[in-house]
């Protein structure tokens, strides 16, 4: 089989449902994707003359031409459904397209809604590439419930991790009884935070033996954490860069790993990453109780919190008990391995093509 895929964006979702599958999949088919500064761009369809035409990078026509299926990560804009529509209708060939959100229910808040409000454009184009498209493919089945409407050929590919990036070479003993407590998030999460922000703080002032990291996101409410409990307790990471994030996360020390939501149908769409994250360093999670992570088994492979005081008791007993904290990360590790390895999973995605190609 030959696969051609698109990625529109080099961050998380760009890795997850393109980088790191196309890496995969070229171990059993033969895969082609564009550079990454080509993500989001649209490459002429055949025109060797437009300003655009790059040799090295081929037109469109050519590498669908070469292709058996051509996958695109979250089509949003009328060029990149033109361009769907032609491989379609005059190729004759079969194109997926992927969602890892649900681009309809943004909330007002979250920096995407200024393109993805209610009726917007890019809305549109959204529904549109998955009509017209042979298969729509997401990370979770909450989605798959959700875009089914809009095109009855829909397969749940869940986001998996790579244990060749992410799997700890090493695990180095602690020389002190430091207990750290993680999080890593973007701006979209100004309000989630606030899920277990009263139990974080309730945790620092009785328990001073714990630090608290973060990464990402800078709000008020963490500018007043390093105000009452010093610098040298909540530690800002700043930005991590895409190219430098796993890498990065395998050296921040975290002891316990946190992933607040609020419930609101954009959450409820979204997928367990958080969980796979600290599960592939055999770290515990603790997360809110929302779609994206019902594959945790509350106090086997991570812990769900309902409410302020689950947070406070859930992170209080990990702090004191560093056997607990093993005993979880262990049970995450070896679940991960087991059923959310890409290498073991990677033939269910060429199976799901194939279903369509036949």
């Amino acid at each position: 089989m030959k696969i051609f895929m698109y990625h529109s964006d080099n961050g998380g979702c760009g890795y997850f449902r393109v980088k790191q599958p196309a890496k995969w999949l070229a171990k059993h088919c033969e895969v082609k994707r564009l550079p990454d500064e080509y993500s989001d761009k649209i490459i002429p369809f055949e025109d060797t003359l437009s300003k655009d035409y790059n040799k090295e990078i081929g037109t469109f026509k050519a590498h669908a031409e070469w292709a058996d299926v051509l996958c695109y990560q979250r089509v949003d804009k009328p060029e990149l459904v033109s361009l769907m529509y032609a491989v379609r209708q005059v190729l004759k060939k079969e194109v997926v397209v992927d969602y890892d959100d649900d681009l309809f229910n943004v909330p007002p808040d979250n920096p995407a809604y200024r393109v993805f409000f209610p009726g917007s454009e890019h809305q549109f184009w959204c529904m549109k590439a998955m009509t017209e498209a042979s298969l729509v493919t997401v990370s979770t089945k909450y989605l798959a419930d959700e875009f089914r409407k809009y095109n009855k050929n829909i397969e749940v590919i869940p986001n998996y991790v790579d244990l060749e990036v992410m799997g700890i070479e090493k695990e180095i003993p602690k020389s002190d009884d430091k207990v750290v407590i993680g999080w890593i998030g973007s701006p979209t999460h100004y309000k989630d935070f606030k899920e277990c922000l009263s139990a974080l703080k309730r945790v620092l002032r009785h328990q001073e033996n714990v630090i608290f990291k973060y990464a990402g996101m800078e709000t008020d409410y963490l500018a007043d954490l390093r105000k009452e409990f010093g610098e040298n307790r909540i530690v800002s990471l700043g930005w991590i860069k895409n190219s430098e994030y796993y890498q990065k996360l395998k050296e921040l020390d975290i002891d316990i790993y946190i992933a607040p939501l609020q419930r609101h149908p954009f959450n409820d769409g979204k997928s367990n990453l958080k969980w796979l994250e600290a599960s592939a360093l055999k770290k515990p999670l603790v997360a809110s109780k929302v779609g994206a992570f019902d594959n945790i088994e509350d106090g086997i492979n991570g812990f769900i919190a309902i409410d302020e005081s689950d947070w406070y008791y859930i992170l209080s007993n990990l702090v004191k008990d560093k056997h607990l904290r093993e005993k979880i990360g262990n049970n995450a590790y070896n679940d991960v391995k087991n059923n959310w390895n890409i290498e073991t999973r990677i033939k269910d995605r060429i199976e799901i093509y194939q279903r369509y190609l036949q």
